[in-house]
């Protein structure tokens, strides 16, 4: 076997001191690959791991917290505008009720400026009455007074 071996040796042009170093030099290659594999290999490619395992946490996380906030914006839209409504429904309330108020008031005070506006034409009408009545008065006794100064002096002449 050995001589065989030295013939694959002495094709390739290679000492038997050669084919030994091959063979240590495969096995340190083999040795350090191993070393490597559990000293940086693996820690290196567990990091990486983590590390993508946080950063796909992190974005899940992220896009939950996304939904939830677009969910507590959808809700507080949905608040506002109904208590926009209730706000203009109440508005709406309040107005309709001042406007009644309003229309009262204004019939009230309409009722009260016909009620005085009757009361003065009543009491202009009775003053009229008694101007006439206080100007007949006068006239017949004037009258008198001049027919009664008129005959006296008729009398007299």
């Amino acid at each position: 076997m050995q001589e065989k071996i030295e013939n694959i040796l002495a094709v390739l042009n290679l000492t038997p001191i050669d084919g030994v170093m091959i063979v240590i030099g495969t096995v340190l290659i083999f040795a350090l690959y191993k070393t490597l594999e559990t000293q940086v290999f693996r820690p290196l490619l567990e990091h990486v791991e983590q590390r993508e395992s946080v950063t796909a946490g992190a974005l899940f996380t992220a896009d939950q917290m996304r939904q939830k906030a677009s969910a507590l914006r959808t809700r507080y839209d949905d608040a506002m505008f109904q208590a926009r409504v209730e706000a203009n429904k109440t508005r709406s309330d309040v107005v309709r009720d001042a406007k009644t108020k309003a229309s009262q008031i204004v019939a009230k005070a309409e009722a009260e400026a016909a009620e005085s506006i009757k009361a003065g034409r009543i009491a202009i009408t009775e003053q009229l009455k008694r101007a006439q009545s206080s100007a007949e008065t006068e006239a017949k006794e004037l009258a008198s007074r001049l027919a009664s100064q008129v005959d006296s002096q008729l009398s007299l002449n």
